[in-house]
């Protein structure tokens, strides 16, 4: 089970964009919205709490360590 301040793309969404990648119709700069609850949002800008993009797929496994300076700025859009 996820912890309340975890984000994660559905499966659907992921999907679509395999979708566009796959006609072709990709952009060369994707943007991905991630709808916080207030609980997220307050702990994303908690900066004692660390926060990672992690990416789990089948075929493609990834994380990163967000720096202070990229949680400010996102943070000052949530």
């Amino acid at each position: 089970m996820k912890r309340p301040e975890e984000v994660t793309l559905s499966r659907e969404e992921g999907e679509a964009l395999i979708e566009r990648i796959e006609r072709k119709a990709l952009s060369a700069v994707q943007y991905v919205r991630f709808l916080l609850s207030p609980e997220a949002r307050a702990a994303f800008r908690n900066e004692r709490q660390d926060a990672t993009v992690v990416i789990d797929h089948p075929n493609y496994q990834a994380r990163a360590r967000l720096s202070p300076e990229v949680r400010r700025t996102l943070a000052a859009e949530v």
